[in-house]
């Protein structure tokens, strides 16, 4: 998937190779695709998910202080709380709104 804020449609969290997480338009190139691209996990168990970057094997989105970075996939932060609303538009579904939260 691609995490994208909801005022900012052609922009999307990007994975940089030191693990740092910035908000980045699309460039249509490929290594934006490969570096902006995560896998999401649910854990059912704890009611969680986990944003697994593709780029990155065994790193996860998660906190280091008061930024998003990436994180060994088990971390603690790499947890988050999901609240999804579903967005009408015109009477028909368009799309929805996810509000994640850190479990931390």
């Amino acid at each position: 998937i691609m995490l994208s804020p909801i005022l900012m449609p052609v922009h999307y969290l990007v994975a940089a190779k030191d693990g740092s997480i910035s908000l980045e338009k699309d460039s249509k190139s490929a290594d934006f695709a490969l570096r902006s691209q995560f896998v999401r996990f649910e854990e059912k168990a704890s009611d969680a998910l986990r944003f697994v970057a593709i780029s990155a094997p065994g790193k996860a989105i998660g906190t280091v202080g008061d930024q998003l970075r990436l994180v060994p996939s088990r971390d603690a932060t790499a947890y988050w709380r999901a609240d999804c609303h579903l967005v009408p538009y015109k009477g028909k579904l368009k799309g929805f709104i996810i509000c994640l939260t850190n479990r931390r």
